[in-house]
């Protein structure tokens, strides 16, 4: 399901309304259409680097332009930017300089979403980072973006388990998991004694954490190891990892996981004052 926000702006901040629509990427629940609160979103920082500086890893130590957003949408869970679905209709200065040419050189994207923690409670509320590492004009005295934002939200909490065996090519296809183990190997990393490697063509974004146990029900120590992707000739390959803190064969995994995952469109209308 798709989520798309209506910007009406306002003094200090924009005031947004969610409507939600359909998308392929999810089914609702509810097989409807559904409302939610008006929200808010605020500018809170604005800057124009001319030279690199250490200050602000966005930017990488590079000079250019970096606006922060706080964004709000009550009732959601928002986990990520959908870096392949972001789009920027404009992003100029008022003496027509293309600042959207240097979003490119984002390597983690030109929006990003603030860094989030596990035991995080409060996932309506997030900031979005916005760069570009060209400059304004000289003698510019305002810079214009519109663009649109996507981020994952994410709903429904649910529960699977699978009973298997932990070895090569094993399939695991348990929830939203459509994978096979790619690999397994001997680890010495702190409690950590044994790897596990899931391998699928689907991205695990809707997986909340994985867990082990034996088979008399009993919590086998887990933790996550890292995730990546790659893509070739068109096709995505992903990957996950899981360190377990005691060697066995067989294991029922748990997977916490949302049940539901929307695209929730952003749009990013804001005038900054710069006086170069």
């Amino acid at each position: 399901m798709k989520l798309r926000l209506a910007v009406v702006p306002s003094a200090a901040a924009a005031v947004l309304v969610l409507s939600r629509g359909h998308a392929p990427a999810a089914e609702p629940q509810d097989g409807g259409e559904r409302t939610a609160p008006a929200i808010t979103t605020d500018l809170y920082s604005f800057s124009v680097r001319r030279e690199p500086t250490v200050e602000g890893v966005s930017l990488w130590n590079n000079a250019g332009v970096e606006f922060q957003v706080a964004l709000k949408v009550p009732g959601s869970t928002l986990l990520s930017v959908d870096g392949d679905h972001c789009k920027i209709r404009s992003f100029v200065d008022d003496k027509g300089t293309n600042l959207a040419a240097g979003t490119e050189d984002s390597y983690f994207g030109w929006v990003q979403m603030a860094t989030r923690f596990d035991d995080d409670e409060n996932l309506d509320t997030t900031s979005l980072t916005i760069t570009t590492t060209t400059l304004p004009a000289k003698g510019a005295s305002r810079i214009d973006l519109d663009a649109t934002a996507v981020l994952l939200d994410a709903g429904d909490p649910s529960t699977a388990s699978l009973d298997v065996a932990l070895a090569i090519d094993t399939p695991v296809v348990v929830g939203p998991i459509d994978a096979k183990i790619s690999e397994i190997a001997s680890e010495e990393w702190g409690d950590v004694v044994m790897r596990i490697e899931l391998q699928s063509s689907k991205a695990f974004d809707a997986i909340r954490s994985i867990e082990f146990q034996d088979a008399d029900g009993n919590a086998i120590g887990s933790e996550d190891m890292g995730s990546g992707s790659w893509e070739v000739f068109g096709k995505k390959t992903y990957t996950r990892s899981i360190g377990l803190h005691a060697k066995v064969e067989r294991a029922k995994i748990v997977v916490n996981y949302w049940g539901r995952l929307d695209m929730l469109e952003v749009p990013l209308r804001f005038s900054a004052g710069v006086g170069l």
